[in-house]
């Protein structure tokens, strides 16, 4: 299963998964957890006829004036400011999204630019990624509450935004 860092954290502090994995920023206090020796990269998901899909590096000029998606955490967590330059809020944002599947069908269907992870687009589909510049990246963590005995059953955060 699949959930927003604050959809994982409602799971592991009600008992219902023993574990997840968590993207930053994250608040790590209540939680034992090791970080993973992986990071995420950021970038667009978006249709492969789009002028933007002849680039190799998306940057803010390029996408600033652009109809985009992105998720609340990344609103939530400013994630994207510092690559901005500016304030998220400036951008043209028509939706905000949670996990990229929905994201992507919107994307397909012609509605914008998605804000995402590095997803592994493969076949026949009509969207392809690409990162941004200067890049930017994120640690994931594994996480379990303190004070729990081993793992049972665990809850992976994301494949969003």
């Amino acid at each position: 299963m699949t959930g927003s860092t604050i959809e994982v954290t409602d799971q592991l502090n009600n008992g219902l998964f023993d574990f997840g994995v968590l993207v930053e920023p994250v608040d790590l206090q209540k939680y034992d957890y090791l970080r993973l020796p992986v990071k995420d990269i950021f970038g667009v998901v978006m249709r492969k006829d789009s002028p933007l899909a002849e680039l190799n590096f998306i940057s803010p000029d390029d996408i600033k004036n652009q109809p985009v998606l992105v998720s609340q955490q990344q609103l939530d967590g400013n994630v994207l400011s510092g690559w901005l330059g500016d304030d998220i809020k400036n951008l043209n944002i028509v939706f905000t999204i949670n996990l990229i599947t929905t994201p992507a069908m919107m994307v397909e269907a012609g509605l914008g630019y998605a804000f995402t992870f590095d997803v592994n687009i493969t076949g026949d589909s009509n969207l392809c990624f690409r990162p941004f510049e200067p890049k930017v990246e994120t640690g994931l963590y594994h996480v379990w509450k303190k004070y729990q005995a081993g793992p049972k059953r665990g809850i992976i955060c994301p494949v969003q935004s």
